[in-house]
């Protein structure tokens, strides 16, 4: 319990310094009359032809029913969690979805390689982005401490991701991605997570945190990231954005990815009101 008010007054210190960062005003408040930034994110459901034996066909299918959706929303960035890599028949074909998500639609994307086998299985986290319409900077991953262990002898190993946007008056909006691992292991996660945002809070002007949690909504874990400073945007099941320090959240929405079997999570979509697009690229 000692530990726990410690780790508490050091976040609830931080998460203050950021407000105070920010100085009150909403990142990119001064609105171009451009369309607003907008970010989806999503677990995509990965390619897994070993352990779930999908097959390579069936694969295709959905991965081209994401793109078609991807081109039809133009989100500004993507935060995307379960983007693997694969090989399909024992290695006859080599699938590297991110490649081909990035070809079909101009995105720009990071991927990174949180568990599995290389070669074999690569899964992860990515950030895709519009190039035409902002720059995400700085992109940067890590492995979380906490792990647990695996199909054939492998390990889960859950990540952290982050990327930089500026607006137009140089304040900085610092975009969080993760997929934990729930129970008491997803809970020690969230602890490092927001451990992490308390040493960066100072470099900030605000930020958003997204992601597949494997966490109710009433899980402890869950308060802990609302203590913190964080106000709750949406959630669907276990998917969740969260911001943190003074942003103008124009609307948020599920998209659906599950009735025809795209991923068997639905995607989240944020419309920061009053962010111009131009803030992006300059």
């Amino acid at each position: 319990m000692i530990l726990k008010a410690r780790l508490r007054r050091k976040f609830f210190c931080c998460a203050s310094a950021l407000a105070l960062a920010a100085g009150g005003e909403a990142f990119a408040a001064e609105s171009t009359g451009e369309r607003p930034l907008t970010i989806l994110s999503a677990n995509i459901l990965y390619c897994n032809p070993i352990v779930e034996r999908e097959p390579y066909a069936r694969y295709r299918v959905r991965l081209a029913q994401l793109i078609e959706k991807i081109n039809a929303l133009q989100p500004d960035i993507l935060a995307l969690q379960e983007v693997a890599n694969c090989e399909f028949h024992w290695g006859h074909f080599w699938l590297e979805p991110p490649k081909i998500i990035a070809q079909n639609t101009g995105y720009v994307y990071n991927h990174w390689f949180s568990e599995g086998f290389p070669k074999i299985w690569e899964e992860g986290l990515a950030f895709f982005w519009n190039p035409k319409t902002v720059d995400l900077r700085n992109v940067r991953c890590h492995h979380l401490k906490d792990k647990k262990g695996g199909s054939f002898g492998g390990v889960i190993t859950k990540s952290l991701c982050r990327g930089d946007v500026r607006d137009k008056n140089g304040r900085l909006l610092r975009i969080f991605n993760t997929h934990l691992s729930g129970g008491d292991l997803g809970r020690r996660q969230v602890r490092e997570i927001l451990a992490t945002v308390a040493q960066e809070a100072p470099g900030m002007n605000a930020a958003i945190l997204v992601g597949d949690f494997n966490l109710a909504p009433k899980d402890p874990a869950i308060s802990w990231i609302k203590d913190f400073g964080f106000h709750l945007l949406i959630n669907n099941h276990v998917d969740y954005i969260f911001s943190l320090g003074p942003v103008n959240s124009n609307s948020v929405s599920v998209i659906d990815l599950k009735s025809d079997n795209t991923s068997d999570h639905n995607g989240l979509w944020l419309d920061l009101g009053g962010e111009p697009r131009a803030m992006v690229k300059n």
